[in-house]
């Protein structure tokens, strides 16, 4: 691919190594800015040291002839390493005279990090969010996904009035080692939430996302009015990529999108159309989160082969938990939490949140029990295990063992003195 010079203008060059999301985002903005301050854009879609492998195929989503025109190659990019400055490198600038005079100049510039609309400080933020949604048309599509992409325009087009986007994000956090090891609240909410959402605008229209199959057909099934992908279009036989692409872009066609507050898919569903996701503490009043949680309280006493697995309800607890024991409702913590270990939930936070439940009961034996499974549960994430060095010291001090205690905290601080649980326990410890 021809490298610019100084008698050619130079070009915003889009690179990023992490998934579908981020890297449309970036593609987008490279398009728009490139519109904008009349030049053109390049793409180095997979860089080196690049993650998601089953992107390494763009002709899955792109046509040739967008690829041909506009990507990059990881040697002819290395070579204009020299021409290049970084985006940020302009975005404290108060007018766009050096940037103007360096894209004059074949100078090119490189967006790869960030999760935003790009903005400089001279231009309206309102006026770009309103532009965005229409960028995506200047990509061209492989033929298969442009012919879903119609489908889906034409099916949102026959609703009428608003239409809500529900991300319920499960996925490898429930199923796949490491992650279903570590606690992830802000990426998880119960299904209660939804629902009470859902009911609150029963007058919208509702389409539900997941990259958990039950959770789209529990939700699809309590709610007759929701509609899930594949009732807008039939995706049989499209490649993986190809249908985490068309979800994105059905989501970011909604006029509203509700997801958990860290949630990469629908964030960048929510930037590619121009607008903010909202979370639940945004729409919905303490009073009403409250009450679905009570439904969610329900849920568990009712029993866990009511959530998918016993690794979701793991999951879902970590949430609940915290607001029982913030509300002195201790002993409904440690029989949920029980009852969740004792279906065979092999998490491996789960031991060290029980342990937890029984310091707040001054169950101190059980406490000790716990604590001592989950420092030897072999997938434990290296913060929890720090962590839970300094619950046994606390244990241990309550037991009266203070040689025990004291060696316990002492290998939690030398690992990481400044993590909350070490500082706050070694406080508490001292008085």
């Amino acid at each position: 691919m021809s490298r610019a010079g100084n008698k050619e203008r130079g070009w915003f060059i889009g690179l990023r190594k992490d998934q579908l999301g981020a890297r449309l985002l970036m593609m987008l903005n490279s398009i728009r800015l490139a519109e904008d301050y009349g030049t053109d854009f390049r793409i180095n879609w997979f860089p080196r040291g690049a993650m998601a492998p089953k992107l390494d195929t763009p002709s899955d989503l792109f046509a040739q002839e967008f690829i041909d025109r506009h990507f990059i190659d990881n040697e002819s990019f290395e070579a204009l390493d020299s021409l290049t400055k970084p985006l940020w490198s302009f975005l404290k600038d108060k007018t766009p005279k050096r940037l103007e005079t360096h894209l004059a100049e074949g100078g090119h510039v490189l967006l790869d990090e960030g999760f935003e609309i790009v903005e400089f400080p001279w231009e309206d933020g309102g006026d770009l969010r309103g532009r965005f949604r229409g960028f995506i048309s200047h990509i061209g599509f492989n033929p298969v996904v442009q012919r879903h992409i119609e489908e889906i325009e034409t099916a949102m087009a026959q609703g009428s009035g608003r239409v809500v986007a529900y991300h319920i994000r499960r996925g490898d956090i429930l199923n796949e080692d490491p992650w279903k090891h570590k606690e992830w609240p802000a990426k998880i909410e119960p299904d209660e939430l939804y629902s009470a959402y859902l009911e609150k605008n029963a007058g919208a229209g509702a389409l539900v996302f997941s990259d958990q199959a039950e959770s789209i057909a529990r939700f699809t099934t309590a709610h007759s009015q929701v509609r899930s992908i594949t009732d807008l279009v039939d995706l049989e036989g499209c490649k993986p990529v190809q249908r985490d692409f068309l979800e994105l872009f059905a989501m970011s066609r909604a006029s509203e999108i509700v997801a958990p507050p860290i949630s990469a898919f629908s964030r960048a569903a929510a930037r590619l159309s121009g607008q903010e996701r909202k979370c639940f503490h945004e729409v919905m009043s303490l009073a009403e989160r409250d009450a679905a949680y009570e439904h969610l309280v329900t849920r568990f006493n009712a029993g866990v082969e009511n959530f998918i697995t016993p690794s979701e309800a793991a999951h879902v607890y970590v949430k609940l938990a915290r607001r029982l024991q913030e509300t002195g409702r201790e002993a409904e913590a440690w029989e949920i939490g029980q009852s969740i270990l004792d279906a065979g939930a092999d998490n491996a936070f789960m031991a060290l949140m029980h342990a937890t439940n029984g310091i707040y009961l001054s169950k101190w034996d059980e406490a000790l029990t716990h604590v001592e499974a989950a420092l030897a549960h072999p997938n434990q994430w290296q913060e929890n295990y720090i962590s839970g060095l300094a619950i046994r010291a606390h244990i241990l001090g309550a037991l009266g063992k203070r040689f025990g205690a004291r060696r316990s905290f002492l290998r939690a601080f030398w690992q990481k003195p400044m993590l909350p649980d070490v500082t706050v326990l070694g406080s508490f410890m001292i008085k």
